[in-house]
């Protein structure tokens, strides 16, 4: 449960992937960067056949 992999989902792309899961919803909640609306983990994303692309935006870890 580390959610070093959290990125901001661009607005566009809220279709071409699930929902946030409950245990991907808890494990945002301790990501290191502010969460937002659009926030998701990247390991948790999963891409369907049918979708060629998606966007996402890195967020800069603040020390």
């Amino acid at each position: 449960m580390c959610a070093t992999c959290h990125v901001y989902l661009d607005s566009g792309c809220h279709d071409a992937v699930p929902q946030v899961s409950e245990v991907e919803n808890e494990m945002l909640e301790s990501a290191a960067s502010g969460r937002r609306e659009n926030s998701r983990l990247g390991c948790q994303l999963v891409i369907g056949p049918d979708v060629e692309e998606i966007v996402v935006h890195v967020p800069l870890r603040q020390i």
